[in-house]
């Protein structure tokens, strides 16, 4: 005899699978997003800071004093 919650699994077999499914992709998709973001925040930084380096070595070799 088949328990009943093996009955239920099986009669509602696709929906839940197709449903762990996209709750998985889901999850692994905010984590992939916040990464991004975090990546991208430090791209920023990071190209200001080079910005203002190169802006300070212009300023060295053209003679001019920093302000």
């Amino acid at each position: 005899m088949i328990p009943e919650w093996l009955k239920e699994i099986a009669t509602a077999g696709p929906a839940l699978i197709f449903a762990v499914m996209w709750w998985l992709e889901r999850t692994e998709r905010r984590e992939e997003r916040k990464e991004h973001k975090t990546v991208s925040r430090d791209m920023i930084d990071a190209m200001v800071k080079t910005e203002n380096t190169l802006a300070t070595l212009g300023n060295v070799f053209m003679g001019r004093s920093q302000q």
